[in-house]
């Protein structure tokens, strides 16, 4: 099985491809099912938390490192700290 293409391979480091397969699998993770104007006309919570600004998108974002934290889950703990502030971006 082919995972990578020609063009992905010159233009993506492995830390890249491994960072955007995790934003991939992680896009919606603890989604809700309201949108970003409905947590701040609420002033929900998670509004509150992420002060009106891209509500829902910070909160998946959070919620996928806290799982990258989990010691079972530590994908990036082997990278530099340099490395592990490039994926997180």
């Amino acid at each position: 099985m082919r995972t990578q293409t020609p063009v992905a391979k010159l233009v993506l480091s492995m830390e890249e491809h491994a960072a955007v397969l995790v934003a991939a699998l992680c896009h919606d993770l603890d989604h809700d099912g309201h949108s970003n104007s409905y947590h701040m006309h609420m002033q929900s919570e998670l509004a509150r938390l992420y002060n009106d600004i891209s509500v829902m998108e910070n909160h998946h974002c959070a919620m996928t490192f806290e799982v990258l934290r989990r010691p079972d889950c530590a994908l990036f703990a082997h990278l530099g700290a340099d490395a592990q502030r490039r994926v997180r971006k």
